[in-house]
């Protein structure tokens, strides 16, 4: 998420002011071929969307807990080569 975030934010404020920044990408997304996508994404904006990104999720104690102390990991047998066998 942390990659996405700047390209996101960079998407967003382009279609802020979408006419200005690239009006021909616009006019095409505004047109009925395209269901007046870019029509409807302005008029979302100027209502008050934005984008939020969530928090990342806490980890609790036990999750930092030692592989080794793990139970519940199990190691898959080891199958000999065709060198091996």
């Amino acid at each position: 998420m942390a990659q996405l975030k700047p390209l996101i934010s960079m998407i967003f404020d382009c279609c802020q002011d979408a006419r200005k920044h690239h009006s021909a990408v616009f006019e095409k997304y505004a047109s009925q071929k395209f269901k007046k996508a870019a029509t409807y994404v302005q008029a979302e904006i100027k209502k008050g969307f934005q984008i939020s990104f969530p928090s990342p999720p806490m980890l609790r104690s036990s999750q930092f807990a030692d592989v080794e102390d793990d139970d519940s990991l199990s190691v898959l047998p080891r199958h000999p080569t065709a060198c091996e066998a």
